[in-house]
């Protein structure tokens, strides 16, 4: 079992809605081809950078890693890091989905995203369990 946790740059057409709708696409493919590689994971989307962990064996992340190498709707991709895991912290998700909203009601999840946007390379453990609380709450 391994986890890896990346970043990289959208590379979306830019207004709220193009974004929004683009990334709903790439959570619903994902989390059918995680599936099927026995991956789990989430995926934030931070002012237009999306973090995400994904968990499983190194073989089946490494596929996925590539093809999302090769996806133009990522830019500047940068790995945080790729480490042996003890077990999954995403076990119930193929692609959890966590992104930044307008609703007012949703301004602790923004603060949370940009905190984990903001410490995500110099401190990957803490960054990761902001991350799990923000899929624990609820969320579209």
């Amino acid at each position: 079992m391994h986890r890896l946790i990346y970043t990289s740059v959208a590379d979306i057409e830019r207004d709220g809605a193009s974004l929004h709708e683009e990334t709903r696409k790439i959570v619903a493919i994902s989390a059918t081809k995680n599936k099927e590689r026995e991956l789990t994971g989430v995926l934030l989307l931070v002012n237009g950078t999306f973090i995400q962990v994904l968990e499983g064996k190194r073989e089946n992340i490494e596929d996925a890693f590539e093809t999302i190498c090769c996806d133009l709707r990522h830019k500047q991709i940068k790995v945080i890091e790729l480490e042996p895991a003890k077990g999954r912290l995403f076990a119930n998700w193929d692609m959890a989905f966590v992104g930044s909203t307008n609703e007012p009601t949703q301004l602790h999840v923004n603060r949370d995203l940009q905190h984990i946007a903001v410490t995500i390379d110099a401190r990957p453990a803490q960054a990761l369990r902001q991350i799990l609380q923000l899929v624990h709450l609820p969320h579209d």
